[in-house]
């Protein structure tokens, strides 16, 4: 019987909501992973996409750093209509990436091709994560 692990594909960031003159609060754009949750089994690869919803706010770039745990990153493809000032690898996973005249909708910023490296929960996560909008 094959052992099976469940990959579960999360986000851990914390999002500050803007606050303008006028008091207004309007919902911070946030990056986020689809799909969110994913069974595999040990050594089959897959695909998830990196993406923006860019919520009340209109998105120029994102920059932050891709973190693995208990996955092997395959290969990462920057989307049609982004732009790399860095672009990440599966050895530098940083990244600053720049979506030209901006998006007021939900954006897929990168495809990241992964591989299932041991039984249990894994994920794709974020660290020091910027959204500028």
């Amino acid at each position: 019987m094959k052992k099976i692990t469940k990959i579960i594909i999360s986000l851990f960031l914390t999002l500050s909501v803007f606050s303008f003159v006028s008091k207004v609060e309007a919902a911070a754009p946030t990056l986020y992973v689809s799909p969110a949750t994913l069974s595999k089994n040990v050594g089959d690869t897959f695909d998830v996409t990196v993406a923006v919803g860019a919520s009340d706010s209109k998105v120029f770039a994102a920059e932050g750093t891709l973190v693995f745990d208990k996955v092997s990153c395959r290969s990462i493809t920057l989307a049609e209509g982004v732009t790399a000032q860095s672009t990440p690898t599966c050895s530098n996973p940083y990244f600053l990436l720049g979506i030209a005249s901006g998006t007021t909708l939900g954006k897929t910023l990168l495809t990241v091709s992964l591989s299932a490296s041991s039984a249990g929960g894994g994920s794709l996560g974020f660290k020091n994560v910027d959204v500028i909008g």
